[in-house]
């Protein structure tokens, strides 16, 4: 499937952390233009991440830098991380986040924070992206959320920023639609990259889905997956993918792409990417918005 998307080049986009970086660049699977999200983990610096997006960029993919605004010690920590990304040209595009850590490390709170910030007005990125929560937030209230995500858009919309949204990590398709179609209804019209996982053995997807709210069981990763799964073997969204094809209505889905998280082997996420983009072409069934 290809997948309708606001981009131009990068139907499928993938998050890596600045360690897997390397490795997805290596590999040589990808379309030049695919957007390359650069994680904002625990473990890797500033730094870390900002030799990563440089090699993004000089391999000539697109680099989306997180920016996890509770991870922020200061403004000028954040200040200085965007003109280094501005120095190898991987500034245009941003994907700012609350971030995990309960307390913050600094002035930034939420991801709204940085978005009305005078810091990352100074940099005007031309696009970015924010978080979305099919199956809710074990920690904030489902209304909560949508007054969040409503008070994000409209900063965006003040900035003049193209915006667009990454889903957390979700293993059920019908379910994440219906979530996009509530999205639409209440005048939320923002391009949607679904998250999904990369290929990775069973337990790993279902410890890394564990984080959300979600019901993700046995019976979930099979229809996943679309074929019957072992606790040790291999998975990927092949029967995810087959489902949201075959539910996709432009007319009440709008806009959606699908956002890839290299799990372990960002190479293997790399392949699986280009396989879905080489049936994608075979059989035509893209939406175009």
């Amino acid at each position: 499937m290809t997948w309708p998307t606001t981009t131009s080049i990068a139907d499928i986009s993938i998050g890596v952390t600045a360690g897997q970086a390397r490795s997805l660049v290596a590999v040589g699977a990808l379309e030049a233009g695919t957007v390359v999200n650069i994680g904002f983990v625990d473990g890797e610096s500033m730094e870390d991440r900002v030799v990563a997006a440089a090699g993004v960029v000089r391999a000539g993919f697109v680099a989306e830098p997180h920016v996890a605004a509770r991870r922020l010690v200061s403004s000028g920590e954040l200040d200085t991380y965007l003109e280094a990304l501005r120095a190898v040209g991987a500034d245009s595009r941003l994907f700012v986040i609350g971030g995990d850590p309960r307390t913050p490390l600094g002035p930034y709170d939420q991801a709204l924070h940085v978005l009305d910030s005078d810091v990352l007005a100074r940099y005007r990125p031309t696009t970015i992206g924010i978080g979305g929560y099919p199956d809710g937030h074990p920690d904030v209230e489902t209304a909560e959320l949508d007054r969040a995500l409503d008070r994000k858009v409209r900063a965006l919309s003040a900035r003049g920023v193209a915006g667009e949204m990454i889903t957390q990590v979700t293993l059920d398709a019908a379910g994440v639609l219906d979530w996009i179609e509530r999205l639409r209804g209440r005048g939320v019209e923002l391009p949607v990259r679904i998250g999904v996982p990369g290929p990775a053995r069973t337990a790993a997807v279902l410890q890394f889905a564990s984080q959300f709210r979600g019901t993700h069981g046995p019976a979930s990763i099979a229809r996943y997956a679309g074929r019957e799964v072992t606790a040790d073997g291999v998975v990927a969204a092949d029967g995810f993918v087959d489902s949201i094809r075959a539910r996709f209505d432009q007319s009440r889905h709008g806009s959606l792409g699908l956002h890839v998280f290299a799990l372990g082997d960002a190479a293997a996420t790399a392949r699986w990417v280009a396989n879905q983009r080489t049936v994608g072409a075979a059989t035509d069934l893209a939406v175009r918005p």
